[in-house]
């Protein structure tokens, strides 16, 4: 399936940081679960789908949870929204070796994500921090200006849900 470009067209003041919707939806190919990304890496994934728009859950929402990789050491972590232009880094390790200005992407352990889309970079580190190590990450997208994003259609999803019919 092939990538669709999609303009932003609703934001709503007291969700920024949440959500928007695109100008695209089922008409287009899009559906629940595809990935959607901008200039930078990636802005979330839909939530929900009607014919002609769709609703974006942004990774700056708080309730947004990504499995990330620090690309020059493979440390890993839960990247959380913060309803900001930044990110907070759970690491799983208690010590991570990691370093400010560091790239994140998504990992391998990302079930809604491929691996290695880019997110982000360390901006701080707080190695004290119990019960684990947490970091800043500042995200590359322009979240707070979105204008046109690319969505990604799931194609690996389809093959599970529809029967094989070429046999």
């Amino acid at each position: 399936q092939r990538p669709i470009i999609a303009r932003v067209i609703g934001r709503s003041a007291d969700h920024w940081w949440q959500q928007v919707i695109l100008n695209r939806g089922t008409a287009s190919g899009i559906q629940e679960g595809s990935i959607v990304k901008a200039d930078g890496g990636l802005v979330g994934l839909v939530e929900s789908v009607t014919t002609n728009t769709s609703s974006v859950l942004l990774v700056s929402d708080l309730k947004s949870q990504v499995g990330v990789t620090v690309s020059r050491t493979s440390a890993k972590g839960v990247l959380q929204g913060d309803a900001s232009a930044e990110g907070v880094l759970e690491f799983y390790e208690k010590v991570p070796n990691v370093k400010v200005g560091d790239l994140v992407s998504t990992s391998t352990y990302s079930q809604k994500f491929p691996a290695g889309l880019a997110i982000g970079k360390i901006k701080s580190l707080d190695l004290k921090k119990l019960p684990a190590s947490i970091a800043k990450v500042e995200l590359f997208p322009p979240i707070r200006y979105l204008d046109w994003v690319t969505v990604y259609p799931q194609p690996e999803k389809q093959y599970l849900e529809t029967p094989n019919l070429t046999k």
